[in-house]
């Protein structure tokens, strides 16, 4: 049963990664949006003001 779950996370993984490759503006989005989302609660845990 460990082989079934095994090959199904490895087609799992391949298919997010084709989706990231075949639609790179959406990606870039989605990441810079993660990036600012953890630079504002960074910043709020430190207690420095955010930025923009």
């Amino acid at each position: 049963m460990s082989k079934f779950w095994g090959l199904a996370a490895l087609v799992v993984g391949g298919i997010i990664i084709a989706d990231l490759m075949t639609h790179p503006t959406g990606t870039k989005t989605a990441f810079n949006g993660v990036t600012g989302l953890e630079g504002n609660v960074g910043n709020q845990l430190l207690g420095s003001p955010t930025k923009g």
